[in-house]
């Protein structure tokens, strides 16, 4: 899946997924927030490489007790040396800030019945930002949610598909209902000038 070289977009919102509502033609998309600023070849050239972060000295939470985490204030994918702070947004915002990570507090908090949305930026008008590396994770590797006490859940990734951003969203992404996932948003594919082609969606379960 290629990346745009060149100037860098931020995600935008992602768009209601409710019943009625088709397609992912806004969900995750990536397009200019003002005027983007040029970047050096170097910067778009390939992931950062970063170490991956230690787990937190945390309470964890077992997967048999999954207590809802409300809110949620950090994200780590040990994997790709992700270690980010969580920012609240309602349900069309993204972080304000590319190196951290956007709950939809509307949703499902982590540990609760359904799923509990998050998003992130792919890229900057400065370069890669806090997903840039998203694409490299696999089913199995870890998710680290982290709250107020030192609480820490984990969870295992079962799921890493890049979706066309016509396609309608799968159930899963947003249900109220059910048993406790995360999923994790981000862009993907070509870049077609004002959006990228695809949505990367990631979705994770509790550690057995």
């Amino acid at each position: 899946m290629s990346r745009r070289a060149g100037p860098h977009r931020p995600l935008l919102s992602i768009l209601l997924a409710l019943a009625g509502l088709a397609g992912l033609a806004g969900m995750g998309a990536c397009q200019p927030a003002g005027t983007a600023r040029q970047v050096s070849s170097g910067a778009a050239a390939g992931p950062r490489e970063r170490e991956s972060p230690e787990p937190p000295h945390r309470v964890h939470s077992r997967a048999d007790d999954l207590a809802a985490i409300r809110p949620p204030d950090r994200l780590s994918i040990p994997s790709i040396g992700v270690d980010a702070q969580v920012e609240q947004v309602d349900f069309l915002g993204v972080p304000q800030d590319p190196r951290h990570v956007a709950w939809f507090r509307s949703g499902a908090a982590p540990g609760e019945a359904g799923t509990a949305t998050f998003d992130g930026h792919l890229d900057w008008t400065s370069g890669p930002a806090v997903f840039w590396n998203l694409s490299r994770v696999r089913p199995g590797d870890d998710v680290w949610v982290g709250g107020s006490g030192g609480r820490l859940q984990d969870w295992k990734v079962d799921l890493s598909q890049s979706v066309p951003y016509t396609s309608a969203p799968p159930d899963w992404l947003y249900a109220n209902s059910g048993p406790p996932r995360i999923s994790i948003i981000t862009c993907d594919g070509t870049w077609l000038g004002s959006g990228y082609a695809n949505r990367l969606l990631i979705r994770a379960v509790p550690a057995a």
